[in-house]
This record gives C-alpha cells, sequence and structure tokens, in this order.
C-alpha cells in the first residue's frame, strides 16, 4: 500500500464511505500491515462521529501469497534481515503508531489471516487482539477494506 494510498482521490473516496456508510457494529479493515490505512480510517470515523468499533486483521506476512516461505528466508536480498524480523517490525510499527495517533479509540486488531477472522467472526469466537485485549465478534459489518493479499482470488474470497 504505502503513500499512494494518501492520493486526493483515495482519500476523497474513504472519506464518502465512511460518511455515507449504513448504521452497523463495525468496520473492518483486512490487511493493516504498518499503519497508514487503519490511522486515516480512525480519524475520518472521529470526523463524521461514527460510533461503529474499528476492527481488523492481518497476518503480518511478508508476501503477496501470504506465504510464509514465498522469498525465503530474507527480503529483497538483504541476507542481514530475515523476514520474520520485518513482519515483526511492521507489526511492531502498526501497533506503536496507532497507540500514538489513536491511544483513546484503539481498533481490535486480530492476527490472523481473513480466511481465519472470518472464521472466528462466524463463529462468535471470544478473541485476543494484538493489545492483549478480548471481545467477542458478533454483529453487522458497515463498512470494509479490503487490503490484504492483493491477488485477484483473495480479494474476490475476503469479498
Amino acid at each position: 500500500m504505502g503513500c499512494g494510498m494518501l492520493h486526493e482521490e483515495n482519500i476523497y473516496l474513504m472519506d464518502y464511505a465512511i460518511k455515507n456508510m449504513p448504521s452497523g457494529k463495525y468496520v473492518l479493515e483486512i490487511g493493516s500491515w504498518a499503519w497508514l490505512s487503519t490511522n486515516l480510517l480512525l480519524h475520518l470515523m472521529q470526523k463524521h462521529g461514527r460510533k461503529e468499533q474499528f476492527i481488523g486483521c492481518d497476518p503480518w506476512l511478508y508476501g503477496y501469497n501470504n506465504s510464509e516461505d514465498e522469498h525465503g528466508y530474507s527480503i529483497e536480498g538483504r541476507e542481514d534481515i530475515s523476514r520474520a524480523q520485518y513482519m515483526d517490525y511492521s507489526k511492531k510499527g502498526f501497533m506503536d503508531s496507532v497507540l500514538l495517533f489513536n491511544k483513546s479509540n484503539l481498533p481490535y486488531t486480530f492476527h490472523l489471516k481473513s480466511d481465519e477472522f472470518f472464521e472466528n467472526f462466524n463463529q462468535k469466537s471470544i478473541l485476543t487482539d494484538v493489545f492483549g485485549r478480548s471481545t467477542v465478534l458478533e454483529g453487522s459489518l458497515s463498512f470494509c477494506n479490503i487490503d490484504g493479499n492483493h491477488s485477484y482470488e483473495y480479494v474476490k474470497r475476503d469479498f
């Protein structure tokens, strides 16, 4: 995703969607990776007085097919940085930024692939998020930002 997501057109569309979404219990983000979209969506929800609970999921796997061994041990040819280190760094960066910008309105974010998330959501499971808080997932979705695995197959499945 990265900073390209902050194009004026993208912000306009996300703002419009949040402002006009139907009432429900949750705003869901599939794929949180680092932090940018989560903080933007939380800001837009606050701007428009939306009271839905923000929830999200991300497995923090590096690679488009969400395979733990897709690119081997290292990232981008860097033998000194393992994929596990990079994934941990990204997850920690997400947590740090959300705690900085939205400490009083933390999202429930789960270290899960979207398939695992939906399985738990459908079963109304009790889950513990990356911040150590437990919640029961049940209710309806008002809006979903799908930005997980970027392949057609996964986006279609998430939809």
